[in-house]
C-alpha cells in the first residue's frame, strides 16, 4: 500500500491535512490542504506551538513532510527547524509518527481533530 492509498483510506473528502508542498498534496489527494510557506514569504509563526495551533484550528489530523527532499523543492521544510526535525524523524509528544516511506512521512495529531459537524462549520476563528 502506498502512502497515498493509506491517506485516502483515512481522510474523508472534507478532511483537512497540513503539508509541505501543500498545493501538490491537495492535487494528488483531492483533499483540502493547508500549504506551508517558506518563512520569508509569511509572517506566520513557525515554532512547534504554532504548528500545533494551526492543526487544531483546521481540525487537521495529519501533517506531511518529505524526508530527503531537495531544499529547492521543499524550501519551507528546509527553512523551518520544526519541519526539518520532523523530516529527520524527531517529533514532539503531541505528534505521533503515523506512516513513513523513504520520501514521505506522515504524523498524526489525534487531539487536533474536530467532529464532523464542527468541520462543516469551518475553521475556528
Amino acid at each position: 500500500m502506498t502512502v497515498e492509498q493509506w491517506l485516502r483510506g483515512r481522510l474523508a473528502p472534507q478532511d483537512v491535512l497540513v503539508a509541505v508542498n501543500g498545493q501538490a498534496v491537495h492535487y494528488v489527494l483531492q483533499r483540502p490542504a493547508v500549504a506551508l510557506n517558506d518563512p520569508q514569504f509569511s509572517n506566520r509563526p513557525v515554532d512547534e506551538a504554532a504548528f500545533h495551533s494551526l492543526m487544531a484550528l483546521y481540525g487537521a489530523r495529519y501533517l506531511l513532510v518529505f524526508p530527503g527532499a531537495d531544499p529547492i523543492l521543499a524550501p519551507e521544510q528546509n527553512a523551518i527547524p520544526f519541519l526539518r526535525n520532523l523530516a529527520a524523524g524527531d517529533s514532539p509528544q503531541w505528534l505521533s509518527p503515523a506512516v513513513r516511506a523513504p520520501n514521505v512521512a506522515v504524523y498524526e495529531c489525534a487531539g487536533c481533530v474536530r467532529s464532523a459537524s464542527a468541520r462543516a462549520a469551518g475553521p475556528i476563528r
